[in-house]
């Protein structure tokens, strides 16, 4: 009699916790069901949480691209091609951006880009996707291929996400990789015939309001 009492009661406690376990889950499906903070029941609501997204970049900048960035004191480069996630993106970098005024290089950017680049003149860039735009500084951390009679090479490159617009607002992020090109920049040109930039990193978008 014992042993089938307890048989039975660990039986109803089984189906207890199951029907525990299925409940939120079924409260969820019918939209029913919302997550507790902390402080379980009635407490306060986990807040927001920022989002880090890896992204790879693959642009082609070469002489052949060469286009003036509106506004702009000086462009040294232009480029189209994708950053994923975020799909096909068009690249200006220079001096002189209007927009680089609200994002001057203060004196951490450049004390981070002449510990690491040994230089503190990092240009201005502009990522520009069908969503928004990403801001950034970017500096040659230095060469590692230089071929004969300056005829290309590769060069060490670090990029840091200084802002954006749209969905990018307030973005941060760290990209690092290499531009590679082959044959010298004609005249009056900053970019070889075939120039390619190749970066992988992060960017942390501000969590949504």
């Amino acid at each position: 009699m014992n042993i089938r009492i307890g048989l039975s009661s660990i039986a109803l406690a089984g189906a207890m916790l199951a029907s525990l376990a299925a409940a939120p889950h079924a409260a969820l499906a019918q939209g029913a069901y919302q997550p507790q903070g902390p402080g379980g029941p009635g407490g306060a609501a986990m807040p927001p949480m920022a989002k880090t997204v890896e992204v790879q970049l693959q642009i082609e900048a070469s002489a052949n691209l060469a286009k003036e960035y509106p506004g702009a004191t000086d462009t040294m480069h232009h480029g189209l091609g994708f950053l994923a996630p975020f799909g096909k993106v068009e690249y200006f970098c220079g001096h002189g951006f209007p927009e680089e005024t609200n994002f001057p290089l203060n004196d951490w950017e450049k004390g981070f880009f002449d510990a690491f680049t040994g230089r503190a003149d990092a240009l201005f860039c502009t990522y520009t996707t069908d969503e928004g735009t990403f801001y950034v500084r970017d500096s040659v951390a230095g060469s590692v291929l230089q071929l004969p009679n300056r005829q290309g090479g590769r060069n060490m490159m670090i990029n840091l996400v200084v802002g954006g617009t749209g969905p990018y607002q307030g973005a941060t992020g760290v990209w690092t990789g290499f531009t590679e090109g082959l044959g010298s920049p004609a005249p009056g040109q900053a970019a070889p015939p075939v120039l390619l930039k190749i970066m992988n990193g992060y960017v942390k978008l501000p969590a949504e309001k």
